[in-house]
């Protein structure tokens, strides 16, 4: 599913049974950092010590702060900082970008795409992110946006090898047979001006499985060279 922002043309191949809610896993992060930043002056650092503190990375990312912690979608530092959101400031997040409020008794682990998740529908993920960037000129949407950036060049979404903007999501399979988990991938292309707006899922993989695919269909498609 695409957006090409300037002509707001949408392209749509995305299975009919798939466009209902459901979790997106860790893709909408940076609406959490964009909540956090409407009450709080400055983001934490945080010492994540892998499963140990709640994080998908068995040994750990160690020392991270906010930009590392986006694009490596360290679920210790996420989980911290969700703890923080007043849920005043994730309603008004929600407005603002048109997201749907997460479920009545959601929690940290729900915010970060564990547990039930944050569920949306591919629709509004993709017209989330496509505000996100007419509003990069706030202090918070900068950092989230810097974070998706670095998760392009050496996080996450390395592997679409793409100079753009990237952030993905596993969430627990919705299909049947199970499979261990779906893929998401969000990636904004180009950076200095964004025009091409991608949301891919794989199912039965990875997040960052699915940026990989993400960077081939791109590259195919609008004949993009590979980054540097």
């Amino acid at each position: 599913m695409a957006l090409e922002p300037p002509s707001d043309r949408r392209v749509e191949m995305w299975p009919e049974q798939d466009l209902g809610a459901a979790s997106f896993g860790s893709l909408l992060k940076p609406f959490l950092v964009v909540a956090y930043g409407l009450t709080h002056e400055s983001y934490p650092t945080i010492e994540c010590r892998g499963a140990a503190s709640g994080c998908w990375s068995e040994k750990g990312h160690g020392r991270q702060t906010l930009i590392p912690a986006l694009a490596n979608s360290c679920n210790s530092y996420f989980l911290a900082l969700s703890r923080a959101v007043e849920p005043a400031a994730l309603r008004g997040v929600c407005l603002e970008y048109r997201l749907a409020e997460p479920p009545a008794g959601s929690n940290e682990l729900d915010f970060i795409g564990l547990g039930a998740g944050w569920p949306q529908t591919p629709s509004a993920v993709l017209e989330a992110f496509h505000r996100l960037l007419l509003t990069r000129s706030n202090r918070s949407v900068k950092l989230a946006l810097d974070g998706m950036r670095l998760c392009a060049q050496r996080g996450t979404g390395k592997e679409a090898y793409l100079d753009c903007f990237a952030k993905t999501g596993t969430a627990p399979c919705r299909h049947h047979p199970a499979a261990s988990g779906d893929g998401y991938a969000m990636l904004i292309y180009p950076v200095d001006t964004p025009r091409i707006i991608l949301l891919a899922m794989k199912h039965g993989t990875t997040g960052a499985h699915t940026a990989a695919l993400a960077g081939e269909l791109l590259r195919g498609s609008f004949h993009i060279g590979h980054r540097a």
